[in-house]
């Protein structure tokens, strides 16, 4: 979700729980992908592209949540900007 700059709307809490809607058969951030990419997303598949054109969306968004690989597992975030940069810094 991060790919995208409105994810400040989303609940963090409801993240980091990410419980399954029974009715819907998805967990919350597969809904909340959903409706930030209608018809492009689903667990199995999805356009690549639509990424790629909003990675610095993306890395912009990561440094603003957690980036400690020690902490990620109590709280929401990414350390995949790092990895995004070095390949970026690599090709240059």
């Amino acid at each position: 979700m991060l790919y995208f700059s409105n994810c400040d709307d989303i609940d963090e809490e409801k993240i980091k729980q990410n419980k399954i809607n029974h009715k819907l058969e998805k967990t919350f951030c597969e809904i909340e992908l959903d409706k930030l990419i209608p018809d492009e997303y689903n667990k199995n598949c999805f356009r690549v592209d639509t990424c790629i054109d909003k990675l610095d969306v993306a890395i912009k968004n990561s440094k603003r949540y957690e980036t400690n690989i020690d902490l990620l597992k109590d709280h929401i975030g990414s350390n995949l900007f790092e990895l995004f940069e070095f390949l970026r810094n690599e090709n240059d």
